[in-house]
């Protein structure tokens, strides 16, 4: 299969009736890399040997066992990575490991981090008018109890205009000072609710399907959605 976007490159499924895959034709990939101009090949299947993962960095080539391809999908479905970040993970030669996906669980941890600080400058809020000092008073009040870093005005004035924008549309903003539109339970409902609405949309050109044949009588079906793809192996 290839992947054309953001960047294009080979992803290849293997079957086998062992445990782990004891060979691989890194030139036929290869080949197709160049009639595609493809810029890397990834591997995919239920388990590699030891000879094969070193074959594979020399080769330059990136091994993904189903299991961990698995995780990544889970990881993706949970938290919608940009494409760039999965291909700063595919890239590398060798192996796939846990390890190499803790740099995309950081990102996520990053939105929920981006979240919850959302979370707390709508808890900031109300229906009266404040200004960002009354406002990082009111927060400051909060992160000392909670024993939490309390955010800077420049995060808090980033916030308060993302909030304000038409697309979440919950904070109002009157010459130097804001105040909430709906209700703090409500503002956060509109926030999760629009964000929703894009996340789980689906489209046939941003999702494939990498079906590997049967083993022990079973097919084991896969989506991988880091951009548009095209039938090539």
């Amino acid at each position: 299969m290839i992947v054309s976007e953001p960047v294009k490159f080979i992803i290849d499924a293997k079957t086998t009736r062992r445990d782990s895959v004891a060979s691989i034709n890194f030139t036929r990939i290869r080949r197709h890399m160049r009639q595609h101009s493809a810029e890397f090949m990834v591997i995919a299947s239920v388990g590699f040997d030891r000879a094969v993962c070193r074959d594979a960095q020399t080769e330059g080539a990136t091994l993904v066992e189903v299991e961990t391809l698995r995780r990544l999908l889970k990881l993706h479905r949970k938290y919608v990575l940009s494409p760039f970040d999965y291909l700063s993970v595919l890239k590398r030669p060798g192996l796939l490991t846990e390890d190499d996906l803790a740099p995309l669980l950081n990102k996520a941890k990053g939105r929920v981090h981006m979240m919850n600080r959302l979370r707390l400058l709508l808890d900031s809020l109300d229906f009266k008018p404040r200004t960002l000092d009354e406002i990082r008073g009111r927060m400051e009040v909060y992160c000392e109890k909670q024993q939490i870093p309390i955010m800077e005005k420049d995060e808090i004035r980033g916030l308060l205009d993302l909030l304000s924008r038409e697309f979440f549309g919950v904070v109002s903003r009157q010459d130097d000072t804001c105040s909430l539109v709906f209700t703090t339970q409500a503002s956060w409902q509109r926030i999760k609710s629009t964000i929703g609405c894009y996340v789980r949309r689906k489209s046939p050109k941003q999702a494939e399907s990498l079906v590997y044949g049967p083993r022990g009588g079973t097919s084991q079906r896969l989506e991988v959605g880091l951009g548009n793809s095209n039938r090539g192996l």
